[in-house]
């Protein structure tokens, strides 16, 4: 398995976000910003995710797939009632 250097470039760490965010989306689950960071740089810094989560949302709208990133929620968001998991 791959390891992410603390220091890797947005790119790199979009590739890390894309493959969390799979995940997540296929159990049917959604991520807070907080939760997200969390996974990513073992500490919350949901505050450098902006950039990150450029990538992979212009990666989304340029091959025409779903908006991926649209299962982050705020951490005081409603649950979508599809699913009341999340991970925070």
């Amino acid at each position: 398995m791959k390891k992410f250097n603390p220091s890797s470039k947005h790119p790199e760490r979009a590739v890390q976000a894309w493959q969390i965010l799979v995940g997540a989306g296929m159990n049917r689950q959604t991520l807070t910003y907080q939760g997200l960071s969390l996974l990513m740089y073992r500490k919350d810094a949901a505050g450098v995710l902006d950039k990150i989560l450029g990538h992979v949302a212009f990666y989304c709208i340029d091959n025409d797939l779903p908006p991926l990133t649209s299962i982050i929620v705020g951490k005081g968001s409603v649950i979508p009632p599809i699913n009341n998991r999340s991970f925070e």
